[in-house]
């Protein structure tokens, strides 16, 4: 019979999430801070992990959820990225390392849901520009959270993102109004009213 090994390498579960454990253990991790330590509750936000000890295929939960893309810079230094969706409030921060040890930062990481009403929205485009060629519309505000925009283009199209660029079907003055929505909910938005006007041109080519 060949010789039965010291030690193998094992897998343990937490949730469902598989973390391999190689024996012996390592010394034990600490959490030391999180940065940003705060961030909206309506999108995902990156975030550094400093401390000690990490090792390969750590795993981290916010609360009750799961970070995502998490990965390892250095034995001092993780990066990851707080899903959208997290309740608000003051939540702590648990490390699972690889080898079944474990590490808790109490009140890591608050998560805000307030919604800052929507000042200032105007709107900007790069014309007149000569047809067939690309007008950039932008659209700005001075405050606000959590903000989608809507272009009416004046030519019977449409079109969505804070800059965006459209090419006009004939040389013209276009009246192009943009709007927002401001989400309240992940899945309820609440229109505003349209406003920031804005008259890219169109000329005639050379």
């Amino acid at each position: 019979m060949g010789a039965i090994p010291q030690y193998q390498l094992l897998a343990w579960y937490i949730d469902d999430v598989q973390i391999t454990a190689p024996l012996p253990p390592n010394p034990a991790p600490a959490l030391l801070g999180i940065s940003p330590s705060s961030g909206s509750g309506y999108e995902n936000t990156p975030v550094v992990i400093t401390g000690t000890n990490f090792i390969t295929t750590p795993v981290l939960k916010l609360g009750n959820t799961w970070l995502i893309s998490v990965t390892q810079v250095s034995s001092s230094t993780l990066e990851a990225v707080v899903p959208a969706g997290i309740p608000g409030g003051t939540h702590s921060l648990t490390l699972y390392n690889g080898d079944c040890q474990v590490s808790v930062l109490p009140d890591a990481f608050t998560v805000i849901v307030e919604i800052i009403p929507i000042a200032g929205l105007s709107a900007q485009n790069s014309g007149p520009t000569e047809l067939g060629m690309p007008t950039t519309l932008t659209a700005t505000i001075t405050a606000g959270t959590m903000v989608s925009y809507g272009w009416d283009f004046g030519d019977g199209t449409s079109g969505a993102g804070e800059v965006v660029s459209h090419n006009y079907p004939a040389w013209c003055v276009y009246r192009r109004g943009d709007s927002y929505q401001q989400r309240q909910h992940l899945s309820n938005h609440h229109a505003g009213d349209d406003r920031g006007w804005t008259h890219p041109g169109v000329k005639r080519g050379k």
